[in-house]
């Protein structure tokens, strides 16, 4: 009886974190979907922020499905936070920066849009909303890194 408890319990907290920050300790490598990601919120621009990614051994992070855009949200507190996604390259043509097929976006109402003038990067949770807007490259904002598991 006591076993069978405890499994209910342990199953019970496992559905309830599910997705969730509350297994992770800031400024560690946090698994996921079968990959890790660590949120950086220290700002910096676009190209700067890959960069900083690559000396970690992975790149800006990038977003296939509302599971991982969701659990991305939680990590980085819902901060303007730059992803791995731009249309620098071309305009109006939006690639992930590890040539991954796009196969989900979260745009903002009206986004992108160019407002700001060549906004060329992405970031999630613009305004705190849960959505991504576009972002000139050269504003400085936290991110998230993401790599393969160890």
């Amino acid at each position: 009886m006591k076993l069978l408890l405890v499994c209910l319990l342990l199953a019970a907290v496992t559905t309830l974190t599910k997705g969730r920050r509350a297994l992770c300790n800031p400024g560690t490598w946090c698994p996921y979907g079968g990959r890790s990601y660590i949120f950086i919120a220290t700002p910096k621009s676009w190209a700067y922020a890959q960069m900083f990614c690559q000396s970690l051994g992975g790149t800006l992070a990038v977003i296939h499905n509302r599971n991982t855009n969701d659990f991305l949200r939680t990590l980085s507190s819902r901060m303007d936070t730059w992803i791995g996604f731009s249309d620098a390259q071309y305009n109006g043509v939006w690639l992930w920066i590890n040539s991954e097929r796009v196969v989900f976006r979260n745009w903002c109402r009206g986004e992108p849009n160019n407002s700001g003038g060549n906004q060329d990067c992405a970031i999630i949770n613009f305004k705190g909303e849960d959505c991504w807007d576009d972002e000139v490259c050269m504003a400085n904002r936290p991110f998230v890194c993401e790599r393969e598991n160890e």
